[in-house]
């Protein structure tokens, strides 16, 4: 006979023990099925105890009463408490379940033909525990539960808990959690991570107000030479910048103004009358939104616009729509046309700090935007676009580019990274002659060359500094400075070098020759197209514009090439943008 409970009962004071050699079935019976005696005829089915189903015909068994209740020990040995109801005494069945032995027993008959162990070992302890105790077994001794109970070790004590306990706020519970309460931050408790340090993104996506998402959308087509979407993972640090972008009077001042030099001039401007952020976003989500794209809007609005404004009309899009314009844009464009969009959208700060991570993380390593990004910026521009490169991809340039840059390159990059040029020393004629004397001493006038020395002078001097000393180097060996680097060189530190060597005589014709080689001969590189029209547009694309129709063998504008070498709305958009947008 099996028992319902798994939790046994209690052994009752004054039961009855077993009777040696156990219960002998009444004559003409059988020895009790396991689980309840087979029916017998005339004794309809009790409440409680379960019933096997009818025999088959033909076999003996059915025709065989119960055993008699007399063969049994009377009284009620089981407490009623929660058990199955006991027909009486008059229907044949046991008035009661045998009482547990009061000590040592085996509750079951013993014998040749029992299955149950003889009483040395119980399979029911006196605590109520349903698994057997002693030597012989693998549950956990006494009452417990087979669950480990300490600390987050196998072996702890009783009593405490295998799980790690809650870490934080205002919601621990007795027993622990693995998982950090709500407001709770990291720590060494707990394996899971906090809110605050989640690694997925939670806004801030480049050129956002601090309301967008960072997880990236779908993939879109690209052409060659295309930007990729753009899809940084930021964080939420509350570390500022000395020269962060700040909105003034429509203008991004300190990473704009600060680039500029007497006389520059962008062509890209605020609209200056009539600027209307709320009706600019109507006017690009129902162009999102339709089923036929017309890019025209979107040429109509965002050159017309300065970056400032532009931010403007990207806050006034998520707070209408409760979307970010910039991905709702990448979902819908593809190609050179995409990219172009993503550079006006972006901050200026934001968008050289994707430029360089692009650079560097990448297939390859593009070292021409690398050296043409970090050798051509201000102090300020480059302290800046570090601060949101560390906002954006939870590191500094310069750790990402010990991996991908090696050698003097590597050092001249890292030093450019830091933006600590001497841009406020007065130009002094006979430190420039001394520098000038260093440099041949490093290179013409030994065997080798001083990489160290050339780095050092043109790394932390000013532009203005850095003129007077190629000017005393011309005096005196009668060489230009690039032919020096020509000479001395080779490699991306003979391109980083001269890329400094050219900029600092003149940076628009630099420019405006960065633009000629993207465009020249097979084939147009829309990257360097893109990234030199976007990022000067507001700041002396006027002057660059210029410099390009002065270039040797040139005779053509800026207009014509970019006319013949694009076309869509990619080259719409470009128009505009040389256009100044008006």
């Amino acid at each position: 006979m099996s028992f319902p409970y798994p939790s046994g009962y209690a052994p009752t004071p004054g039961g009855y023990a077993p009777t040696p050699g156990g219960y002998a079935p009444a004559p003409g019976g059988y020895a009790p099925a396991p689980g309840g005696y087979a029916p017998a005829p005339g004794y309809p089915p009790s409440g409680g105890m379960p019933q096997p189903a009818p025999a088959p015909p033909g076999l003996p068994y059915a025709a065989q009463p119960y055993p008699s209740a007399a063969n049994y020990p009377p009284g009620n040995a089981f407490p009623g408490q929660g058990g199955m109801p006991m027909p009486d005494q008059s229907s044949g069945y046991p008035s009661a379940y045998p009482a547990y032995p009061s000590g040592g027993g085996a509750p079951y008959p013993p014998g040749d033909n029992s299955s149950y162990p003889p009483g040395a070992n119980p399979p029911y302890s006196q605590g109520g525990m349903p698994y057997p105790s002693g030597a012989n077994t693998s549950y956990p001794p006494g009452g417990g539960t087979p669950y480990p109970t300490g600390d987050f070790n196998p072996s702890a004590p009783a009593g405490s808990t295998a799980y790690p306990p809650q870490i934080g706020g205002s919601n621990t519970v007795a027993g622990g959690s693995p998982y950090p309460a709500s407001g709770s931050t990291q720590n060494s408790g707990s394996p899971y991570p906090a809110s605050s340090s989640a690694p997925y993104p939670t806004s801030n996506q480049p050129g956002s107000s601090t309301m967008s998402s960072g997880y990236p959308t779908a993939a879109s087509s690209s052409t060659k030479g295309s930007t990729p979407s753009v899809k940084p993972q930021p964080t939420n640090s509350s570390a500022t910048s000395a020269y962060s972008s700040q909105l003034k009077d429509g203008n991004l001042t300190s990473y704009y103004e600060c680039a500029k030099k007497p006389g520059d001039s962008g062509l890209v401007k605020p609209l200056t009358s009539g600027f209307d952020p709320e009706a600019d976003a109507t006017q690009l989500k129902n162009c999102l939104k339709s089923s036929f794209l017309n890019e025209t809007v979107i040429v109509n609005i965002l050159p017309h616009r300065s970056n400032a404004q532009r931010q403007k009309i990207r806050l006034m899009y998520k707070t209408m729509y409760g979307k970010d314009l910039l991905q709702d844009l990448q979902d819908r464009l593809t190609g050179d046309f995409e990219s172009v969009t993503v550079g006006l959208l972006m901050k200026p700060a934001e968008y050289d700090a994707y430029l360089i991570h692009r650079a560097i993380q990448g297939l390859g390593t593009d070292e021409d935007v690398l050296v043409e990004i970090l050798c051509t910026r201000t102090n300020a521009q480059i302290q800046e676009l570090g601060h949101q490169y560390r906002e954006l991809y939870k590191a500094t340039i310069e750790q990402h580019m010990q991996g991908d840059t090696s050698g003097h390159f590597m050092r001249m990059l890292i030093s450019l990274s830091n933006g600590a040029r001497q841009e406020d020393q007065g130009v002094n004629a006979q430190k420039a002659e001394d520098d000038a004397k260093k440099l041949y001493k490093a290179g013409a006038a030994r065997l080798g060359t001083d990489e160290s020395t050339f780095n050092s002078v043109f790394v932390s001097q000013s532009f203005e500094q850095l003129r007077a000393v190629f000017a005393a180097y011309q005096r005196l060996y009668k060489k230009d400075m690039e032919k020096v680097i020509k000479s001395e060189m080779s490699g991306d530190l003979e391109k980083g070098m001269k890329a400094i060597v050219r900029f600092t005589l003149d940076k628009h014709s630099y420019f405006a020759n960065v633009l000629y080689k993207a465009m020249k001969g097979i084939g147009t590189d829309e990257k360097s197209l893109i990234r030199t029209l976007v990022s000067r547009s507001e700041i002396d694309l006027e002057q660059i514009n210029r410099s390009f129709s002065n270039i040797k063998g040139e005779s053509k504008p800026l207009s014509h090439w970019i006319k013949k070498e694009t076309s869509g709305p990619f080259r719409d958009m470009l128009i505009h943008i040389i256009g100044g947008g008006h």
